[in-house]
């Protein structure tokens, strides 16, 4: 029993007493699973999921501006459209070929039929 009320003086724990308690609660609170460290954590994912957040709201200030930009100027209609791909119903599309990319397409198309007149000796 004064055990007990010694440890429930402060006043009469001696440094050493004193060091070993405060390193085994400070042990206690980096290690345990709400602890310092499981703080810190959080307050990273809280970091990064704010800076997320700002991220996508930029971007959506920017496709809102873009949408409107879109929706008030046929030019701008016209430039995104073509971007795409499409034509006007009068229109016609030329392709021009590098002759480089055509010659390999040629050659291809080249062994490719030697292969089938292989198969046909066969």
């Amino acid at each position: 029993m004064d055990a007990l009320k010694r440890f429930f003086s402060i006043e009469k724990w001696t440094y050493k007493e004193l060091l070993i308690f405060l390193a085994a609660f400070l042990l206690l609170n980096l290690l345990s699973p709400r602890g310092f460290v499981q703080w810190i954590l959080i307050q990273q994912d809280i970091r990064r999921v704010k800076n997320e957040m700002q991220d996508t709201k930029e971007r959506l200030a920017d496709l809102e501006a873009e949408i409107k930009a879109f929706q008030r100027s046929d030019l701008i209609k016209e430039q995104k459209i073509r971007e795409l791909g499409y034509l006007k119903p009068d229109e016609i599309s030329l392709e021009f070929v590098d002759s480089a990319r055509r010659d390999s397409q040629e050659e291809a198309a080249r062994r490719r039929e030697a292969q089938d007149k292989e198969k046909q000796a066969r």
